[in-house]
């Protein structure tokens, strides 16, 4: 993407119209323009409803612990596919728009387009399923947040050489409205009392006899370690309104990452997941690996006595080393050096407690963050070892569709910066109703009745935060 920058602020729109316009006619084949304004700092909910709502096509994530966000709103560019081969063909796509892109960077405005991901957990999904295999778009407007900046970056095809004076306009009316919002106080405005009417989960019978049959399949030799999940279906008296689901669930997690998919037709998948499959900044790739939970204790002296427990528990630790290898052996097979310790840390997060890795490698420009994507997932901690034939016990023992459960959604940047996240502790909306997932992993010493109370306990942390 061609990137040309002013060296000023601009104070009126006819100051932006004179800086685009030569821009455009230096560059007469561009398709598309990406037009990059800085912002003060400001909510990124508070942005969102400035540039749509979540009925619109939207990507938002936020993390509150760092004060980074995204929030993409509408489709400048849009692709929907499925197949083996969908995340080479997204980079594609996204590679295809930059070459036929124009970017402009007014100054200080440093964080440029970014392309939003989903992908399901599998490669193919049931006709039922409310989102598609894999999908990528350009948004159409973006905000981005990081602790000193703030950018607004509006995208749009550019049909002919008279069109794009009405698309700036609009441009420079949504900057302007988004600076004043800024100067004042964010609230979401009160959202109506509402319910629980109806709440079914999946047999859980049949949740126990799939953990009896993964420990045999493993017992057997044919596997290493399976995830099985539950799935919650509920239904509310009300719409459930997921800016304020999103607003509950970044003061409830905020040491996690908060994000929701929407599809423009009436379905959002949003969560708050404490697992990051993979970020790139400046060209340091950067993983982890997130197996072995115990609950938290009600003080702190329980707190540290159940955390010390978890990381001596050899199930636990065997689950976990299971994850890490495969990340470090899945990095080696791209070529690239990881680096991690040998010892799992400890994350805390409001209700439960990780093993964590942190894992971390210099990544080539030359190899894509979306080519890396697309060889962990999905992880062990997700799915389970062999790669396989854990999908295959998947596919057989769970009586649902995973859809965007437990898989990639996330963003690049036209810089090859991203993140994906995994998205778990997750639900997926549609009006008033509403579907968790959880999931257990299962490795040798695993308890039916123990796992269970584990996917329960996560099941009813993400329900409590929808109403």
């Amino acid at each position: 993407m061609a990137a040309l920058s002013t060296a000023s602020s601009l104070q009126s729109f006819s100051e932006l119209l004179a800086w685009v316009r030569p821009a455009l006619e230096a560059t007469p084949t561009a398709r598309l323009l990406s037009l990059s304004l800085p912002l003060p700092r400001l909510d990124p909910l508070a942005a969102w409803g400035v540039l749509g709502s979540s009925r619109d096509r939207h990507y938002y994530q936020e993390r509150p612990a760092t004060q980074e966000a995204i929030v993409a709103v509408g489709p400048a560019a849009l692709l929907e596919l499925n197949g083996p081969q969908r995340f080479q063909q997204a980079q594609t796509f996204i590679n295809a728009c930059l070459a036929q892109g124009l970017r402009l960077q007014a100054e200080g405005a440093t964080l440029g387009p970014s392309f939003c991901c989903s992908f399901s957990f599998f490669e193919d999904v049931a006709g039922t399923a409310p989102a598609a295999p894999a999908t990528v778009f350009l948004p159409r407007w973006q905000v981005r947040c990081q602790a000193d900046r703030t950018v607004l970056t509006a995208s749009f095809a550019i049909a002919d050489r008279e069109s794009y004076r009405q698309r700036l306009e609009e441009v420079w009316q949504v900057y302007q409205h988004l600076r004043a919002i800024a100067q004042q106080p964010f609230q979401l405005p009160p959202l109506r009392p509402n319910r629980w009417l109806e709440q079914q989960s999946s047999d859980p019978q049949s949740f126990r006899a799939g953990v009896e049959t993964v420990l045999a399949e493993i017992a057997a030799g044919r596997l290493h370690k399976g995830v099985l999940a539950r799935c919650l279906e509920a239904i509310a008296e009300f719409a459930i309104v997921p800016e304020g689901v999103l607003d509950r669930l970044r003061q409830r997690f905020a040491d996690c990452a908060i994000f929701s998919c929407g599809d423009g037709r009436g379905s959002v998948f949003l969560g708050a997941t404490p697992e990051r499959l993979a970020a790139v900044e400046a060209g340091q790739l950067v993983t982890e690996a997130l197996a072995g939970s115990a609950p938290r204790g009600e003080t702190i002296a329980a707190d540290q006595a159940l955390g010390q427990a978890l990381q001596a528990n050899p199930k636990e630790l065997q689950e976990h080393q299971l994850v890490a290898q495969f990340i470090r052996q899945t990095l080696q097979e791209l070529g690239l050096e990881p680096h991690l310790s040998d010892r799992p840390q400890l994350r805390r997060l409001s209700n439960i407690q990780h093993l964590h890795t942190p894992i971390a490698a210099p990544l080539p420009a030359a190899l894509p963050l979306l080519d890396v994507v697309a060889q962990l997932h999905p992880t062990p901690a997700v799915a389970g070892l062999p790669k396989q034939a854990a999908e295959q016990a998947i596919r057989r023992l769970e009586p649902f569709e995973r859809s965007l459960y437990a898989a990639p959604v996330g963003w690049v940047d036209d810089q090859g910066n991203g993140e994906f996240l995994v998205g778990i502790r997750s639900a997926s909306i549609q009006g008033n109703r509403v579907r968790l997932c959880a999931g257990a992993g299962i490795v040798p010493g695993s308890q039916p009745d123990q796992e269970l109370v584990e996917v329960d306990l996560k099941l009813q942390a993400m329900l409590g935060a929808l109403i």
